[in-house]
């Protein structure tokens, strides 16, 4: 009987806690690797979201503008943006049009705006109500960019306003 049980202790001989241990760290490592990787792309897919939604809702303002003879700005800010309405010779949010409302952005996506070449100050919230892009009864449009991207990606979403009104978004680091 004592043979016996010899044999079989040494078949069903298991791993030692190290073994364990080692396997437990490499699963943790790649499963580490994966959500990361996972992240980045919904990050990237976020910024190209937002910029597609500015290029809309650009469009939307430029033919609106012309449509009923009005002139809007684009206030660009630290949180979002949105757009203002001339009125009396001051500019006021934009009311009844909801896609020409303030939007907020989404957490950890940023937005950097330039105005003819020329970086502009992004503030947060209600501090200035002065457009820093016009976009006019005419269909021209102050020259722009704005260039949106995400912490933990390098994908970055580009969208360029022309004086003649024409929006392009074209996106890179992808």
């Amino acid at each position: 009987m004592r043979g016996a049980r010899r044999c079989l202790d040494r078949g069903q001989r298991g791993f030692t806690l190290i073994e364990i241990l080692v396997v437990m760290v490499i699963i943790a490592i790649i499963t580490t690797v994966a959500v990361l990787s996972l992240g980045n792309g919904n990050r990237d897919r976020l910024v190209k979201q937002e910029a597609q939604r500015l290029t809309a809702v650009l469009d939307v303002a430029s033919q609106d503008a012309v449509i009923q003879s009005t002139q809007y700005g684009l206030r660009v800010a630290g949180d979002g943006y949105g757009f203002l309405e001339l009125h009396d010779q001051k500019w006021r949010p934009v009311s009844g049009e909801a896609a020409l409302a303030h939007h907020s952005l989404p957490g950890g996506v940023r937005m950097d705006l330039s105005v003819e070449g020329l970086a502009a100050k992004l503030t947060s919230g209600e501090q200035d109500r002065r457009p820093q892009v016009l976009v006019l009864s005419s269909g021209e449009m102050t020259p722009f960019q704005v260039r949106i991207s995400a912490q933990g990606t390098p994908a970055v979403a580009i969208v360029k306003g022309s004086p003649t009104g024409k929006i392009e978004t074209r996106m890179e680091g992808q």
